[in-house]
């Protein structure tokens, strides 16, 4: 199978219409279960705000399961912001007043 790519910066090939629809297809019935459970695991939620059932949060717990991984990971708890380092901070407003902003 050849891939796909572009010859320059307006024009590219393109898969074929029907490896294209396969690719639709696995994306529209694979997102809402991705979706569904990045929130479970980050904040036990289906969509970041509604809360999941108490029969998912024992099967959690039963299972001795964790939320907020990268949270726990990094010290920081769900929501939290990290701090950006000043060198980054200053790369951010050098590329920003480059953009004319």
């Amino acid at each position: 199978m050849a891939r796909a790519h572009y010859l320059n910066r307006s024009e590219f090939t393109n898969y074929s219409p029907e490896l294209a629809g396969l690719i639709a297809y696995a994306h529209a019935t694979t997102s809402l279960t991705a979706n569904s459970a990045k929130f479970f695991f980050g904040n036990e939620t289906n969509d970041g705000k509604a809360s999941v059932s108490f029969a998912a949060k024992k099967i959690l717990k039963d299972a001795n399961g964790s939320t907020d991984i990268y949270g726990g990971a990094y010290g920081l708890k769900g929501g939290a912001r990290a701090p950006m380092p000043s060198a980054t901070q200053s790369r951010f407003r050098q590329n920003l007043k480059s953009c004319g902003s």
